[in-house]
């Protein structure tokens, strides 16, 4: 299940975000470039134009290593429907928000997690053209995923893409310590115990277990409790001593080597010592050859596997939270919904349209689609895709004490006093959910929870924050448009 061979069918990822609209309304200054190809000899009269939206271009570069695909895309589609012709659409500087896609295309992809109810009144509802396919398209379709896309029960994105986070290891580095190689199902406490044997603080030997930057695994791992959500409101036990014993714990694990902990002030440190052959265990996301670390243009330097996530001791929390879901959606106020359904459709069952992986059963199924990856890749994603749980209804309000705990393990991390650490983390969460009071989600809106959100968070100075990986890998695909 290496990728050595595996990672030259595919190309160098970035972090993507793909959206659309219906018009050519210039919105926040932005401004667009269309890329027609493959249009068909048909009266314009007899052909019904839509404009996708997908983000594809830096500085007016097209750079992604999806625009290929989707020019292809644009070109098989315009040929075997010649009433119809698809208008790849570009924003050459920051993309537009769901709403503002909404009014600038007919048609387009978004991140899953960034739909909202309040776009329910600017998004076509696509549950009537759903229900209108067949029983096998509808099936195709799993009904947990279809869910992420529903608002008050009705479907209003068709699932696109997901790339999971996994596993990615260093095959020489654990054969070179006598280790086996971690298998598709492997536990916590496999992992634990191959990091530790990997680990060495020799300097003619050196090498990490892990470079980690989040502490989710090891806190859902350890099944540690930093915040209560059975009840409501939430309550935060940032300095009980179960996580007291937990910092100190992790404080351990680096300074015997096994963990590397990485920030965007050792980014390059962190790069040098995983390509050098030096680190066990580091993650990344479906679909990207370069393993965040890599030239992908150049064989790799020893051989790399990846496996999912490892599985916690309890079954409903899991390894990570990221997967980077991204779905297809149409304007309500586009003129041709028909014609972008059938163009999402034909787009809903190509193997290759986008990196990571497809969401409709059969394509996951497909020799077409596992031959991008190689078998033991591929078994890989699909393992790693089939143990997300849903996100818990309290996500909007838990962001800000997920930022106290990753301060809170940095600090101490940095050599910082654990327990003065933890108790001025739990006076901010105090502060914070006495802000929060009683707001109760399911009955408002979520535009009202995340003003809310917004303000209690900004009395204890916590502001959005954007997860490391994303962030690092948003740099090298901007560098890429340079």
């Amino acid at each position: 299940m290496t990728l050595k061979d595996d990672l030259t069918r595919v190309l160098f990822v970035g972090l993507l975000v793909v959206l659309t609209g219906c018009s050519n309304t210039e919105v926040s200054g932005q401004t667009d470039m269309a890329i027609e190809a493959g249009v068909s000899e048909v009266s314009s009269n007899a052909i019904t134009a839509i404009s996708f939206y997908v983000q594809l271009a830096s500085n007016g570069q097209l750079v992604s290593p999806e625009a290929s695909s989707f020019e292809n895309m644009v070109t098989r589609f315009n040929e075997a429907h010649p009433e119809i012709r698809v208008s790849l659409e570009q924003s050459v500087t920051q993309r537009p928000s769901i709403l503002e896609a909404t009014r600038r295309y007919d048609c387009f992809v978004h991140y899953q997690d960034e739909l909202k109810s309040r776009h329910a009144n600017d998004l076509l509802s696509l549950s009537p053209l759903f229900e209108a396919e067949s029983s096998v398209f509808q099936e195709d379709h799993a009904s947990i995923h279809l869910a992420d896309y529903r608002l008050e029960g009705e479907l209003y994105g068709l699932p696109a893409v997901s790339r999971p986070t996994l596993m990615a290891y260093n095959a020489d580095l654990l054969a070179q310590r006598g280790l086996e190689l971690p298998s598709m199902d492997w536990t916590f406490e496999d992992f634990l115990e191959l990091s530790l044997a990997a680990a060495s603080l020799d300097d003619a030997d050196r090498s990490y277990g892990i470079a980690h930057g989040d502490d989710l695994l090891f806190t859902n791992g350890r099944n540690v409790g930093w915040v209560r959500m059975s009840t409501y409101p939430p309550s935060a036990y940032f300095d009980g001593p179960q996580t007291q014993v937990h910092l100190n714990w992790l404080k351990l694990m680096q300074d015997q080597g096994v963990l590397l902990n990485y920030h965007s002030d050792n980014y390059k440190y962190v790069q040098q010592e995983i390509t050098n052959g030096r680190v066990a265990f580091w993650e990344v996301l479906a679909g990207d050859p370069s393993l965040y670390y890599f030239d992908p243009e150049q064989e790799l330097p020893f051989e790399v596997g990846v496996v999912p996530m490892p599985l916690v001791p309890d079954p409903e929390r899991t390894a990570t939270r990221n997967f980077l879901d991204r779905g297809y959606f149409i304007s309500r106020h586009s003129e041709a919904p028909q014609a972008c359904w059938e163009w999402i459709r034909f787009l809903s069952g190509q193997p290759d349209v986008f990196i990571g992986l497809p969401v409709r059963r059969s394509v996951q199924e497909s020799q077409a689609w596992q031959a991008l990856y190689g078998d033991g890749t591929a078994q890989a994603y699909l393992q790693a895709f089939a143990q997300r749980q849903p996100e818990h209804n309290l996500a909007p309000v838990i962001w800000p004490l997920n930022e106290l705990r990753a301060q809170a393990i940095e600090d101490a991390l940095n050599g910082g006093d654990v327990a003065q650490i933890l108790a001025d983390a739990q006076e901010k969460a105090d502060i914070y959910l006495a802000c929060i009071g009683d707001l109760y989600i399911p009955e408002l809106a979520d535009q009202v929870v995340e003003q809310r959100v917004q303000v209690c968070a900004e009395q204890i100075n916590v502001s959005f924050g954007v997860d490391l990986v994303a962030q690092l890998v948003f740099q090298e695909y901007a560098k890429a448009g340079t």
